[in-house]
């Protein structure tokens, strides 16, 4: 793609929407693999019954997000931002025994080459949150990036356990007019989750 030919706010709203796609798939994927061992509080579970398997500071930043605007997000994993989504899948503990697979398309060296790209889409991240201007080298960055990790976490679901008779799109997360949010089950239906 080139973005050379794309006008300013063209590319904006082209990163956005690849990054907010980054941030759904982290999502789905962290969630889906800690609620199979700590349950559906997976974001104040403690491995050993001392340990928080969540560094501290990424736990109160989501808890107070989750409480500022309950309505709004669904799971506690939807008050986590880009950092605290790389921070979770980064974490020397977790990396290698939930997330390894998913993002191995991606990230074939492992968690610090995965550490490395991820934590370049924090800047554009927040050049896009904040209105501040966007180069297109970060512009760049992002839309690279996010394919190919998009494109490895895609390709473990469909591997490990979504086989589909068809190859069409998924859909991982609804929300109506009544600001009901639905997500994917592990199974194909989808269900409201408050």
């Amino acid at each position: 793609m080139n973005l050379y030919r794309l006008s300013e706010e063209e590319t904006r709203i082209l990163c956005k929407q690849k990054l907010e796609s980054l941030e759904f798939w982290m999502r789905k994927l962290i969630h889906d693999k800690l609620i199979v061992d700590f349950g559906d509080n997976y974001i104040e579970a403690k491995i050993n019954g001392t340990d928080y398997l969540i560094n501290s500071n990424i736990r109160r930043k989501i808890l107070a997000r989750k409480e500022a605007e309950p309505a709004r997000y669904s799971r506690l994993i939807d008050a986590s931002l880009l950092e605290h989504l790389i921070d979770i899948i980064c974490n020397p503990s977790l990396y290698n025994k939930y997330f390894r697979k998913a993002l191995d398309l991606a990230f074939p060296d492992g968690r610090e080459e995965a550490k490395t790209f991820l934590k370049r889409l924090e800047y554009p991240r927040n050049c896009l949150s904040h209105a501040n201007p966007l180069s297109i080298r970060n512009s760049e960055q992002v839309v690279c990036y996010t394919n190919d990790i998009i494109d490895s976490i895609k390709s473990y679901y469909q591997m490990n356990n979504n086989e589909k008779e068809f190859n069409v799109p998924t859909i991982i997360k609804l929300t109506d007019s009544f600001g009901n949010v639905f997500h994917k089950t592990n199974s194909n239906e989808i269900s409201v989750i408050d």
